[in-house]
């Protein structure tokens, strides 16, 4: 810039300089995505309790410090299915990510739902294995339970399952029941009904044995194809086993000599 005087130096130049002017640019913080993140672990096996897989952030040689310069946060990281890390830049780091991992069941692990212990035996399906309420009166096998927010079949009854419970009384089998096993409810001696669902195909040796004062047996299934030895031996003397009228004829046959005395009936 020049700049000329006025007066009795008009016209002279008295100076010359320039004014410039550097804009320093803000610094933009660093896309947390472009950094290189990991997960300890990426599958886990179901068991009830929030799954927390370690994160480790790497920009280039560095590595990045929770609290600093990201958080963490979590989704789904209890139930069965795929769960979420989800990280977010702070600091010098912009934006979110998201890694995920995934939480399955396993095959033979038993899971308590209400007063009851189930244990899986497939992707989709339970056996019922214990009541935990030693109190109740009063046994009813749903259809399905859910466990770690999915729902599974439940198909058989365990053995031992209710065997010399003192206070149970009645007894009802969801549908989608297919094995009564081994000594199910042996020596229930309060039992005094049980109804069974509509895909029962086996009752298991013992099943009902000693269970002196259960007089009535509701069997709703078409199905049943095997019955144990001594699966209703000491049932009360006066019982009747109620069948399915198409079945009558055959499920004679089936029932004989299962422990049962001369005078218990199987009616339509």
């Amino acid at each position: 810039m020049i700049v000329t005087g006025t007066g009795e130096y008009a016209g002279a130049v008295i100076k010359e300089f320039a004014i410039t002017k550097t804009e320093q640019p803000e610094e933009e913080g660093k896309k947390l995505s472009q950094c290189i993140i990991t997960l300890s672990q990426t599958s886990y096996t179901y068991d009830g309790s929030p799954k927390t897989p370690k994160v480790t952030v790497k920009d280039g040689n560095k590595i990045l410090q929770e609290g600093r310069d990201y958080t963490v946060s979590y989704e789904n990281r209890i139930n069965i299915g795929t769960a979420k890390v989800i990280l977010t830049g702070i600091g010098n780091y912009k934006g979110t990510v998201e890694k995920s991992f995934v939480i399955t069941i396993k095959k033979g692990t038993s899971h308590k739902v209400g007063s009851c212990q189930y244990k899986i035996t497939s992707a989709s399906t339970v056996s019922m294995t214990a009541g935990k309420n030693k109190k109740a009166t009063k046994v009813k096998v749903p259809k399905t339970v859910k466990i770690g927010g999915k729902t599974f079949k439940v198909t058989a009854i365990g053995s031992k399952a209710f065997k010399n419970n003192k206070k149970i009384k009645s007894v009802e089998i969801g549908d989608n029941v297919k094995i009564i096993s081994t000594s199910a409810f042996e020596g229930c001696t309060k039992l005094s009904k049980a109804v069974l669902g509509k895909w029962v195909t086996e009752i298991g040796r013992n099943t009902f044995k000693n269970c002196r004062k259960l007089k009535t047996i509701a069997i709703k299934s078409k199905k049943l194809k095997k019955i144990g030895k001594s699966a209703l031996k000491n049932i009360k003397t006066s019982a009747k086993i109620k069948v399915p009228a198409k079945k009558l004829s055959a499920y004679k046959k089936l029932l004989r000599n299962k422990g049962q005395g001369k005078k218990v009936k199987i009616v339509k």
